[in-house]
């Protein structure tokens, strides 16, 4: 654990590679923090960034939380956020555009006038309970397959929905849970279909963007 809890004690950058294979990881800072390359095997990532966190690198783990808390924003310059398990706890600033490889998405807590912007490069299978600012969620999942957006647990913002396989061959998106926001767009791609199993779409438009699928 590094801790400088402190709001607005400093900010902290690490331009090096930090390398776990049996052990956590927790970084908390007051200012911003801004990340070099963090790589374990199973292990949780933790990094807290008070006035914001600035991702430079890759960051790989088992499951990887991002926080940030006020106006604080999360940004992306390189590399991939890769893991099991991926959660974000935030205040109002907005977040991404983000790369992630994960098969899992967490919770996802965000308040105010903050937008989410998620780019995932492995199929989706599950989430936890998203809440966005009114700047919406967008999650576009280039992983493509039938299965590659699986929506397992509910999406909440007063901003627009995106849930997109656009950029994946035969990219299909698997309803099971409610979607309530602004506008909401679904999008599959070529034989991809999009089917609901549970849960409501409540919106102030819907818009489908589909192949072929159903």
């Amino acid at each position: 654990t590094f801790q400088n809890a402190s709001p607005g004690s400093g900010d902290f950058t690490n331009n090096g590679t930090i390398n776990m294979t049996t052990f956590n990881l927790a970084v908390n800072i007051g200012g911003t923090l801004t990340t070099g390359t963090i790589t374990g095997t199973g292990d949780t990532i933790s990094l807290n960034g008070a006035a914001g966190i600035v991702v430079n690198n890759t960051v790989s783990g088992g499951t990887v939380t991002l926080l940030t808390s006020a106006t604080g924003t999360i940004t992306q310059t390189g590399g991939t956020i890769s893991s099991s398990t991926f959660n974000i706890n935030a205040g109002t600033g907005d977040i991404g555009p983000l790369n992630i490889a994960s098969t899992a998405i967490g919770t996802i807590t965000q308040t105010g006038t903050g937008g989410i912007t998620l780019t995932n490069s492995l199929a989706l299978t599950s989430n936890g309970v998203i809440a966005a600012g009114s700047g919406g969620f967008s999650l576009t999942d280039t992983a493509g397959g039938a299965g590659a957006i699986n929506i397992t647990n509910t999406i909440t913002t007063s901003g627009q929905i995106v849930l997109s396989g656009a950029g994946g061959t035969d990219s299909g998106i698997a309803l099971g849970a409610s979607l309530s926001g602004g506008s909401v767009t679904l999008t599959s791609t070529g034989t991809g279909a999009i089917t609901q199993c549970s849960g409501t779409i409540t919106g102030t438009a819907l818009t489908i963007n589909a192949g072929s699928g159903n």
